[in-house]
């Protein structure tokens, strides 16, 4: 047996106090809530699930909008490619054009016999305009 220090009969052994869970209710329905705890837990919850939905979609936005414009600026530069391409051919269609309208024209006079000996119809004046052999008076 322990010895007790300071012996006197006024001492009693110590008991282990009973401690009560604090957190649970002494009914039986201690795992239930109320109509308005639920309710306002459930509002909480809908709160919650809302600002969640407005960052997704906030964040998503900004995301697929960046992304939308890093394609329309590269379909952009494409299209300006393909103009420029389409531009440069057509500055020099005109001369072309005019150059091969003057050899046709050459072609044909000499082909036909028009006109004197000494200028065999050659055009006389700016290409553009068909006049007869100048030696003809």
């Amino acid at each position: 047996m322990s010895k007790i220090i300071g012996h006197d009969d006024k001492a009693t052994a110590w008991a282990i106090p009973k401690i009560q869970d604090t957190n649970k209710k002494d009914d039986d329905h201690s795992n239930e809530l109320t109509n308005k705890e639920r309710l306002a837990v459930e509002e909480q919850l809908g709160k919650i699930k809302q600002q969640a939905y407005r960052e997704g979609f906030d964040k998503g936005q900004k995301e697929g909008f960046a992304t939308g414009q890093e394609k329309v600026s590269q379909a952009v530069l494409s299209l300006k490619a393909v103009m420029d391409g389409m531009a440069d051919p057509l500055k020099h269609v005109g001369d072309q054009v005019e150059s091969e309208l003057v050899s046709l024209a050459v072609s044909i006079e000499n082909r036909s016999g028009s006109g004197c000996g000494r200028c065999k119809g050659i055009l006389v004046s700016h290409p553009c305009f068909f006049t007869e052999c100048a030696c003809v008076s």
